[in-house]
């Protein structure tokens, strides 16, 4: 692994960090991989930082010291489902790190807090079918297509074959 995805951080993301985060789901590339923009106006970002990070979500920033805005993207888990035994993950980089195997980096830390704090057998990772990135980035760590209709690709990883 390089010395910079070996500084690489994963530290719950807070109100303190609502600048950050309207920056980054207002940069046009990210938005590109949503159905619905997430933050329409720099107003809403507070009410988007505390759904993110309450009520069965939780969500990290992920830090790179080395970075200019040391925040670079955010990993998330939601929709806990305590009956079937599944949680949902998700994450946004900034652009510049994409392709850069942050995510892979945040996703396979995040897979470790959910094997020793929830009893799910399954994650799942839901996306758009443009958005090859995170369709590529999901069967890179081992997850398998389930669904896949015009708007939602649904992808499966069973918990017990973590990488």
């Amino acid at each position: 692994m390089n010395k910079r995805i070996e500084s690489l951080r994963l530290v719950p993301l807070t109100l303190e960090d609502c600048a950050s985060i309207f920056e980054l789901f207002s940069n046009f590339k990210v938005l590109s991989a949503y159905v619905d923009q997430p933050i329409k106006t720099r107003f809403e970002t507070i009410d988007f930082v505390k759904r993110i990070t309450s009520n069965g979500s939780w969500t990290w920033k992920i830090i790179d010291p080395h970075s200019k805005n040391s925040i670079i993207g955010i990993c998330s888990l939601h929709n806990l489902d305590t009956i079937k035994k599944t949680i949902q993950i998700g994450g946004t980089l900034f652009p510049q790190y994409w392709g850069m195997g942050y995510m892979s980096w945040a996703f396979i830390n995040v897979f470790k807090i959910i094997s020793q704090k929830y009893e799910v057998n399954y994650i799942v990772c839901k996306t758009t079918p443009s958005n090859v990135r995170a369709i590529g980035l999901a069967k890179k760590l081992g997850f398998e297509i389930q669904d896949l209709s015009q708007n939602e690709v649904v992808l499966v990883k069973n918990l017990h074959n973590i990488i």
